[in-house]
């Protein structure tokens, strides 16, 4: 196997698992709502970042939302840096003006650790 041919498929193993983990979010999303439009319609997004903000892999349900995440979590970084994140915390918000200017519009950020590094 050629070096490329290793790099594809580590790439390749990379880009499943983080297909399935936004899956998995979805659906936990999905199984746990108490709102009919995302448990019944499933109305909703979830995606995975980097620790710059960039979308790494997005759930399939309503990508329509995914155009303004991108945007929401440049704003939310640049407001709230790593350096001032914890392991642990969860942001939450439905401003019209950082997301879809959709006022329902719920956005759950949770950051993820590992090792203790962002």
């Amino acid at each position: 196997m050629s070096t490329r041919q290793a790099a594809n498929a580590s790439l390749d193993i990379l880009w499943t698992q983080f297909e399935s983990i936004t899956r998995e979010m979805e659906a936990t999303l999905v199984r746990t709502a108490f709102s009919s439009g995302i448990r019944d319609a499933g109305d909703c997004s979830c995606a995975l970042f980097d620790a710059a903000g960039r979308m790494i892999s997005q759930a399939s349900t309503a990508p329509g939302q995914m155009g303004s995440m991108p945007f929401l979590m440049a704003e939310f970084l640049r407001r709230v840096p790593g350096t001032d994140i914890a392991d642990g915390d969860v942001f939450i918000t439905n401003d019209p003006w950082l997301g879809c200017g959709h006022t329902p519009d719920i956005y759950v950020v949770t950051p993820i650790f590992h090792s203790g590094e962002l």
